[in-house]
């Protein structure tokens, strides 16, 4: 067993203990803080690779798809990239483990399977939902970023890529956890009996 691998079980075995004392002592928010954290950070260590490969296809699968009815870009999807043309020349940009969506798909995965308010039925839902919805969202956000590269060129890229594409994607993601978190947790709140006398 290499040092790495050794390194990351001694981290699991000790993140796994502190979530054991945090759920005994009902700290429930550390114990979601820690769990959330934790699962984030090991499934991105430990499948990384795995999980932006599946991604990754599955995006450009869609893209594909797509393409026969978006007709200004092509992608090649044997090597993750989509070629767009436009007035000045072509631009491709290559999907990676940052384009395809993978580490807000995994935060999702992570702040659903530890929020206290749900039951494991809802965390399995509500994680699958996540996972489709992140992956949705994205694909928006390389379209309107192939769309305006399309019509204004290659110097929109920085700006098309950079600024409107993100805050598209970050508003689309701020509606997803409104969906999912708050509108559960003000649905499930409870709130006292008022008397006046």
């Amino acid at each position: 067993m290499s040092n790495k691998v050794a390194l990351y079980l001694l981290l699991l075995v000790i993140w796994i203990y502190a979530l054991s004392v945090l759920k005994r002592t009902k700290l429930t928010a550390f114990h979601f803080m820690v769990g959330s954290g934790g699962m984030f950070t090991f499934l991105f260590v430990a499948g990384k690779r795995v999980f932006t490969e599946f991604c990754a296809r599955l995006l450009m699968f869609m893209l594909e798809q797509l393409g026969h009815i978006f007709t200004f870009y092509t992608v090649y999807s044997k090597y993750y990239v989509l070629f767009i043309n436009n007035k000045d020349a072509n631009i491709s940009m290559l999907i990676d483990y940052e384009c395809c969506g993978i580490i807000e798909i995994l935060v999702v995965i992570s702040v659903v399977c530890f929020f206290p308010l749900f039951s494991i039925k809802e965390r399995v839902l509500y994680s699958l939902i996540g996972f489709f919805y992140t992956t949705v969202a994205n694909i928006i956000r390389l379209l309107i970023i192939s769309f305006i590269i399309y019509i204004n060129g290659n110097d929109s890229y920085y700006i098309a890529h950079s600024f409107i594409g993100r805050i598209v994607f970050y508003i689309l993601t701020v509606l997803l956890y409104f969906y999912i978190i708050s509108r559960n947790q003000i649905k499930n709140q409870k709130v006292g009996n008022f008397d006046y006398e």
